[in-house]
């Protein structure tokens, strides 16, 4: 197979990827394997030494190198099954980094974390206010820090729908509907009234605010974060990371999970619905969750060898 062949496959492959919603996030580095491996190989197989000095063509470190395995495996997948006399050679020695165990807080550990941010700072200060305000909404949303630091006074609640968020362009340019519970949407229009009467609302667009009426900074919440996890004496357990304010959300996504399979819900058929909620852009991103809980992993195994599971649906 020559180049302008390897090529054509990519345009194929690329198309592939935006039909069925997932495109590839950098073109340009298939681009670039394409050129570097029809360059170097005449036959018709992708040895794993061409690979190799692919990955090293440009100097960078171990993570880098693999996000960049992590954009060519599945084309060399995608190679395999629909260009069978392209061979691949030895492709299992790559392996990205694992990621570690998240930490998952407790219920009571997130009540007594809410409870240690209402009295945080000065009492007259309007901070703690805004930081019971701001953690509550992450544990019961799942939602990134930055974007809920990014949200504007008519992102929250809008007039189409008063029980919902709207997060605009944030992280891969993504911009979705995020509904929340009504306790919730009550607790953010108390924090609202109590923000607009001591004036914020003259001085900045944004939602989360700090005493100086600006916008509330990521520095300002992780400082005061790291100082309650230490009140509160949290560490890793149990071979996970160590708790950071990105926790919130992997726990509510893990309770999410565990509730659907304590409900029977097929887990797996729900994950599309629970990636777009969360804003990924990659179905693997949410997948990880699942690998990360045993009881899971099991079902699915149960799922999968069922008697009939592997038969055609009519």
């Amino acid at each position: 197979m020559n180049g302008c062949e390897l090529r054509q496959h990519l345009r194929l492959y690329l198309e592939l990827r935006n039909a069925i919603g997932f495109p590839v996030r950098d073109n340009r580095l298939l681009d670039n394997f394409v050129w570097f491996v029809s360059s170097r190989c005449d036959s018709n197989s992708i040895p794993v030494n061409v690979v190799s000095e692919w990955l090293d063509f440009q100097s960078c470190a171990a993570t880098g190198k693999a996000r960049r395995l992590s954009v060519v495996r599945p084309f060399l997948d995608y190679l395999s099954c629909c260009a069978p006399e392209i061979q691949r050679s030895l492709f299992g020695l790559f392996r990205s980094p694992s990621r570690s165990k998240p930490f998952v807080f407790e219920r009571t550990e997130i009540e007594q974390m809410l409870s240690v941010a209402e009295r945080f700072g000065p009492r007259d200060s309007f901070f703690r206010v805004t930081l019971h305000t701001l953690l509550g909404l992450l544990a019961c949303t799942g939602l990134r820090v930055s974007e809920a630091l990014s949200l504007d006074r008519n992102d929250v609640m809008p007039i189409p729908n008063s029980q919902a968020l709207y997060i605009r362009e944030t992280k891969f340019r993504k911009t979705r509907i995020v509904p929340v519970h009504p306790s919730a949407a009550k607790t953010l229009a108390t924090y609202a009234g109590h923000r607009m009467l001591l004036g914020y609302d003259w001085n900045t667009t944004a939602f989360f605010v700090s005493d100086a009426g600006e916008r509330l900074s990521y520095r300002a919440v992780a400082t005061a974060f790291r100082d309650i996890v230490e009140e509160l004496k949290l560490k890793a357990r149990d071979g996970s990371r160590q708790p950071t304010i990105h926790s919130l959300r992997h726990t509510f996504v893990m309770n999410r999970l565990l509730r659907w399979h304590s409900e029977k819900v097929d887990v797996h058929t729900r994950l599309a619905h629970l990636a777009t909620y969360l804003g990924h852009v990659d179905f693997s991103c949410t997948y990880w969750y699942v690998s990360c809980l045993p009881s899971l992993l099991g079902a699915a195994a149960d799922a999968f060898t069922a008697p009939g599971s592997l038969e055609v649906q009519a």
